[in-house]
């Protein structure tokens, strides 16, 4: 939970604007550095009359980059309160460009919105780009549906840890712990498991919840010993992003962190599991 360098890729929407809004008061709160990155999309000359030239290019694409990076100059005071914020604007496929950026150059953590500029992202609360970061990147990625609805991270009270007792367990709680130790803030730790209605219902479905809430809270609270971390644990029968999202909402969590799967299976865990998270969360959602 050391954040120094955060990366804030920025697409001029204003999806992006409030992400980068919130990234300049994590950065304040740590006295961090904040980068903007916008990546220009390579141009493309497949239905040209002629073919342009290799200095034409060179011209179109500097002219570009200077426009851009103007925009971007004279946005940042608006956005950015952070004392050290530098913008930084390159050519190349969007995606690819952010999770080199994020896991080549030193970054601590990713904050972006979920949603991109174009008006077709918009109809999805996870756009490809925000899907492909969460996918590549190595790095925490700070991401949320609502960072214009949400209070400043300075007024983080409440850190909720979503954890699923898999291998991505500890490494959620460590850094929920130092994030909640950072801000001075409350830690819990959620722990969805599916209904039981279809095994068994009434009385004998009531005690078979009542002892499977106990064995889990169990598990959670030796996961927490071994770390020497003693939270509240809330166990919610559901669906795991329905149920993980309520109970963020339901204790007013201003940080949620989840993990984003183990190698083997990220493909499936991710898209299934994390991406509901983050798009039914009220709250911003830090992936690990």
């Amino acid at each position: 939970m050391e954040l120094r360098r955060i990366l804030a890729p920025f697409d001029f929407s204003e999806a992006a604007q409030n992400a980068a809004r919130y990234a300049g008061e994590l950065a304040v709160h740590f006295d961090a550095e904040v980068t903007l990155l916008h990546v220009l999309p390579p141009l493309h000359y497949d239905f040209a009359m002629t073919e342009p030239s290799v200095e034409q290019l060179k011209e179109v694409n500097e002219r570009r980059r200077a426009n851009a990076l103007q925009a971007l100059t004279a946005m940042m005071p608006s956005l950015l309160e952070a004392r050290h914020a530098e913008c930084q604007v390159i050519e190349g496929d969007v995606a690819d460009e952010i999770i080199a950026a994020a896991n080549n150059d030193a970054f601590d953590a990713v904050v972006m919105s979920t949603r991109g500029a174009s008006a077709f992202r918009r109809l999805f609360m996870i756009g490809s780009v925000t899907s492909k970061v969460l996918h590549g990147a190595l790095r925490p990625v700070i991401t949320s549906v609502h960072f214009e609805h949400r209070q400043s991270p300075l007024a983080i009270r409440r850190v909720m840890c979503a954890i699923d007792l898999g291998p991505q367990s500890q490494n959620v709680l460590c850094w929920g712990s130092r994030a909640a130790d950072a801000f001075g803030a409350e830690l819990e730790v959620a722990h969805a498991t599916p209904k039981l209605d279809s095994v068994a219902t009434g009385e004998e479905g009531a005690e078979l919840r009542r002892a499977t809430c106990k064995r889990l809270v169990e598990r959670v609270e030796t996961l927490q010993r071994s770390m020497g971390i003693e939270v509240r644990t809330r166990i919610a029968f559901d669906d795991a992003a329905r149920a993980v999202s309520g109970l963020a909402r339901d204790q007013s969590a201003d940080l949620l962190v989840l993990g984003r799967g183990v190698a083997h299976d990220l493909v499936g865990r991710l898209r299934a599991t994390a991406y509901d998270i983050i798009r039914q969360s009220p709250c911003p959602v830090a992936s690990i």
